[in-house]
């Protein structure tokens, strides 16, 4: 049902747009300055064969109407590099709307099909605002955009499994290294880097996050505040599976 709704949509969505230009024009002319930006609640979205769609809440502060689109991307991840690809195996729906002024929208998002075997696939769900066609051509066109995380799941799902590693990229650089060898992701929500010598000293650096995903890489670049006094590191740690602290040997002291 989810599906072919979603599919009904789509097929809309053109002559949706066609009329939404119209109104677009309509707004441009009395769009003010504001500043207020869509918001979308939760902030993740996770699938599952037993959980194959979920209802997400867009909402709009804002006293001018928006026109918002939703477009979702496959999510891969090969250390420092971080693609998104074309996808149709998660579907969000509608994909274009009308957000009135202090109002909200309920979207929906789910598996074309049951997930297939295998690590946690990835996702990444783009909820955009679309600039009144008047002003695509102004220097002082401003939209949103909010990109959530989408993870789908085969039900074999355990924890991560993550490998840490230091390196020096330069005197006032260095690089951390974390690869997934687990089924899921990690959430890194705090990664604080502490010399190892002194674990009580302030962080080297800013403290930093991101998405390790699943049998895949991510690496950080640190601009160091400070020299470590040690030939090793303290990574401390706050994640999706709680706090922790991991020790890693700095190579070429």
């Amino acid at each position: 049902m989810f599906v072919s709704r979603v599919i009904e949509l789509s097929k809309r969505a053109s002559s949706a747009l066609l009329g939404l230009a119209l109104c677009a024009a309509a707004l441009a002319a009395c769009r003010q300055a504001s500043a207020a930006s869509i918001s979308v609640s939760p902030t993740a979205v996770d699938l599952s064969a037993d959980r194959r769609a979920v209802s997400l809440i867009v909402a709009n502060p804002d006293i001018q109407a928006k026109i918002v689109q939703l477009k979702v991307f496959a999510w891969l991840q090969n250390g420092g590099d971080e693609r998104l690809a074309p996808s149709d195996e998660v579907l969000a729906g509608p994909p274009v709307f009308m957000l009135q002024p202090l109002s909200t929208q309920v979207i929906r998002v789910g598996l074309k099909l049951p997930p297939q075997p295998g690590p946690e696939r990835a996702f990444r769900l783009f909820v955009s605002e679309v600039p009144p066609a008047a002003s695509r051509f102004s220097s002082i066109t401003i939209a949103f955009r909010i990109s959530l995380p989408v993870f789908v799941s085969a039900g074999n799902a355990v924890t991560p499994q993550i490998s840490w590693s230091a390196a020096r990229v330069d005197a006032a650089h260095l690089r951390i290294s974390a690869y997934n060898a687990g089924n899921v992701h990690l959430a890194v929500r705090s990664l604080k880097i502490l010399d190892g010598g002194a674990p009580s000293a302030a962080p080297l650096g800013q403290a930093l996050s991101g998405y390790v995903l699943a049998r895949s890489s991510k690496t950080w670049t640190v601009t160091l505040q400070r020299l470590p006094a040690s030939g090793y590191l303290t990574l401390s740690l706050r994640t999706n599976q709680g706090a922790s602290s991991v020790a890693v040997t700095l190579p070429g002291r």
